[in-house]
């Protein structure tokens, strides 16, 4: 996407426990009927869950062959499954739509690379309550939690494009503090859908 390209992408990471699914979807609802905003889906090679991120599932093979066809405008690997965000982003971006990414940390310079202008959302919460969130999504052994709660501080996210925000509430503060940060960062688009 070229830099004065009139809309915006806004790349949210966080890691896992930090609630940024649940934001996501309740700031997704808050924004269903502004236009300005699309909510990229992600194609996973995981199974698809009526719990949690309501992502496209697809195949090791079909997300390789995807990948390979220059289908996806950034792709990474994390936790033994494929993550893939479709090229058609840039284009929404280009026709002034505001497009926010679910995205991953260990992916962060190649999304700058690729978008510039790109601002970064950085879900952050109390380390005493990643392990809650964690074995209450049911997801992961023990181990995996252990592992994960490691890996929360292994991946700083800086930068003067970087908006931290603390999800330290209940959930309808989260999504109030999160859709609020969204909008204001889409008034912040030069020519963009307001």
């Amino acid at each position: 996407m070229p830099a004065d390209a009139p809309g915006a992408i806004i790349y949210v990471v966080g890691a896992s426990g930090v609630g940024k699914d649940t934001l996501l979807s309740g700031a997704q609802e808050r924004l269903r009927d502004d236009p300005a905003f699309i909510f990229a889906r992600r194609d996973i090679t995981r199974p698809a869950s009526p719990v949690g991120e309501q992502h496209r599932e697809v195949t090791q093979e079909e997300f390789a062959s995807l990948k390979v066809s220059g289908a996806y405008a950034l792709s990474w690997h994390a936790h033994g499954n494929g993550y893939g965000i479709l090229s058609l982003i840039t284009d929404m971006a280009s026709q002034g739509r505001v497009v926010i990414i679910s995205g991953s940390r260990a992916a962060l310079c190649e999304a700058r690379d690729r978008f510039p202008g790109l601002s970064i959302v950085h879900i952050t919460a109390p380390l005493a309550g990643l392990q809650k969130r964690l074995e209450q999504r049911g997801r992961e052994a023990q181990p995996e939690i252990e592992d994960r709660i490691r890996r929360a501080e292994a991946y700083p996210v800086e930068g003067p494009d970087v908006h931290i925000l603390s999800n330290d509430a209940d959930v309808e503060t989260g999504v109030r503090k999160f859709t609020q940060l969204l909008q204001s960062l889409a008034q912040r688009v030069p020519n963009g859908a307001k």
